[in-house]
């Protein structure tokens, strides 16, 4: 479906078991959340991809009604194709090396890092605000802003 980079396609930020477990179409043809979902893709996702092989998106796009059932934030970066969660399919692949590399390597908008050092990266990129936030969620689901020599220090 759609290919988008050398080893992305559009079905891998449509897919979701929430969406299909709840009977809920998480697809779209609207250009500029394609357009955004391409962006991202080639600005962080691919580079990913072809650093450390194998990453898995497992919260890309969301629809309105997807986002809404998960209780996420209304101005969503995922609602607009802008971010994605990933994880390395090779568990011997440490969050904290892709987040350095993405950290050093990559423009982004926000990049969070969610129940470290097993959990996932969310990372979004919006052309218009390149940012390079960095982020950790904490255990009482807030988000703190973070240096990186910070987030090395809570997983050193």
């Amino acid at each position: 479906m759609d290919k988008i980079t050398e080893n992305f396609t559009l079905k891998e930020f449509f897919k979701s078991d929430t969406a299909i477990r709840n009977n809920i179409d998480n697809t779209t043809t609207d250009r500029d959340i394609i357009y955004n979902i391409t962006r991202l893709t080639i600005e962080d996702l691919q580079p990913v991809r072809n650093e450390f092989g194998g990453i898995r998106i497992t919260s890309g796009y969301r629809c309105r009604e997807l986002n809404n059932f998960l209780n996420g934030s209304f101005s969503s970066y995922h609602t607009f194709g802008m971010a994605a969660d990933i994880k390395p399919y090779n568990k011997n692949i440490k969050l904290i090396d892709i987040i350095d590399f993405i950290y050093y390597n990559c423009d982004f908008t926000e990049m969070i890092a969610e129940w470290l050092p097993n959990g996932w990266i969310h990372v979004a990129y919006d052309e218009n605000k390149i940012k390079r936030n960095l982020k950790i969620k904490n255990d009482h689901l807030s988000y703190k802003k973070v240096t990186i020599q910070e987030l090395h220090s809570l997983v050193d």
